[in-house]
């Protein structure tokens, strides 16, 4: 299997900014999802918008062709709605070009 780097950034839903607890709360139910999913995070970091949540995940992954791709998006939606989050994933090496150019 090919292993490639994911970048996997987490929303919340509903918009605006929980407490300081709730971001923490919120940080780790990202990160627990995205391993069940056979995801392997190397690097988390919060992004400091005092309007909105939002967790970037970098990690490594065996699931990198398309069709599996396809298929660890639509998990992380159905399961992170129910986590009150929005998911968006792209493999870094297409992230890293289109800043690039």
């Amino acid at each position: 299997m090919q292993n490639c780097r994911l970048i996997v950034a987490a929303f919340r839903e509903q918009g605006g900014c929980p407490g300081p607890e709730d971001s923490a709360v919120l940080h780790e139910r990202a990160r627990q999802l995205v391993q069940e999913l056979g995801l392997h995070p190397t690097r988390i970091e919060p992004v400091l918008d005092p309007r909105r949540f939002a967790v970037i995940l970098h990690c490594d992954s065996d699931r990198c062709g398309s069709p599996d791709l396809l298929l660890l998006r639509e998990q992380l939606t159905a399961r992170g709605q129910a986590l009150g989050l929005s998911f968006r994933v792209q493999r870094e090496d297409l992230f890293m070009a289109m800043h690039r150019v």
